[in-house]
């Protein structure tokens, strides 16, 4: 197995032209409503938002996230949760969600670091005094599990491998009601390492270099800056877009009983998956054999005790 990520390919063109080789295309994605581009997920490989572990002999390719989710209460209110309902694009489209805040962690970080960096740069315009202390969160509420995905909403038939992590936080100063934000820049007091190291202010899931932004700007009001801004290795990056997220306050354990639900369908859709995928391999196998005798004029069986195969 190889794995790749910032730095490691040329351009969106080429990174489409490897994921073909080990069976993956692209361009099929623009099929599906709500996709993302080869451009995207290059972009998201640059700024060290995910890897790409290809297998050998060109058989397969997959992706790998590390992702941190934050269930968000108030001190006054800790009975209560917040998830993001929905998150509107620029374009006019929306996604539901009904998730609590979640957030990519970079190679150089832990995940308490990266909730924290999320709740500032997704709920900081809402919050009274956008600043860590305004937030705490509880480390020994911290777990962590794994999720395979054989295909995704973002990149369709791209199979993803999740190391997730979820911590409770509290944080001060939030409205009492549902609200929305609109995503702005944080700006941290060190610099983040992605291979290299970047320069002064960073932008979340889009980590891009010689870019100095104001902190609680938004990207779109800095449209000269964002557009000189470059990847580690030089080139151009798609930036981002305009993202509003809207918010509501829910009943905690309803919400976790939500989470649970979803998490058990979804194994259990994956199992599904698998079993069909190897009911495929088996039938594919089973009409190679057929092919076999037929061209050889032996009989070949199948030893379903011991898997091996013999000629008789």
């Amino acid at each position: 197995m190889n794995v790749k990520g910032a730095g490691d390919f040329d351009g969106p063109e080429r990174l489409a032209a490897l994921l073909l080789t080990h069976g993956i295309d692209a361009n099929a994605w623009r099929q599906h409503p709500g996709a993302k581009s080869v451009d995207h997920l290059f972009t998201e490989l640059e700024l060290g938002e995910s890897r790409l572990e290809f297998f050998s002999g060109g058989v397969g390719v997959r992706r790998l996230v590390e992702v941190v989710k934050v269930r968000v209460s108030r001190p006054s209110e800790p009975h209560l949760t917040l998830l993001e309902a929905e998150q509107r694009f620029s374009d006019g489209t929306s996604r539901s969600r009904r998730r609590s805040l979640s957030e990519k962690i970079f190679p150089h970080e832990y995940p308490l670091e990266a909730a924290t960096r999320g709740v500032l740069e997704e709920l900081g315009p809402g919050m009274a005094k956008a600043c860590a202390s305004s937030i705490e969160l509880d480390a020994e509420s911290l777990v962590s599990w794994v999720e395979f995905k054989a295909s995704s909403k973002s990149f369709p038939m791209l199979p993803t491998r999740y190391q997730l992590f979820a911590v409770d936080g509290t944080v001060s100063g939030i409205p009492q009601n549902n609200f929305t934000t609109l995503e702005k820049v944080a700006t941290p007091t060190y610099e983040y390492k992605i291979g290299r190291v970047w320069s002064g202010a960073t932008l979340r899931r889009r980590r891009v270099k010689r870019l100095a932004v104001v902190p609680g700007e938004s990207l779109n009001d800095a449209p000269d800056r964002a557009a000189a801004a470059v990847a580690v290795a030089g080139r151009p990056l798609e930036l981002p877009e305009k993202l509003e997220h809207v918010w509501e306050w829910v009943d905690a354990r309803e919400a976790r009983r939500h989470e649970q639900e979803r998490l058990q369908r979804e194994a259990g859709q994956e199992r599904r998956r698998m079993r069909a995928e190897a009911a495929e391999i088996a039938a594919a196998r089973a009409a190679s054999l057929r092919r076999s005798q037929e061209a050889s004029g032996c009989v070949i069986v199948h030893d379903e005790v011991t898997g091996a195969y013999r000629v008789v």
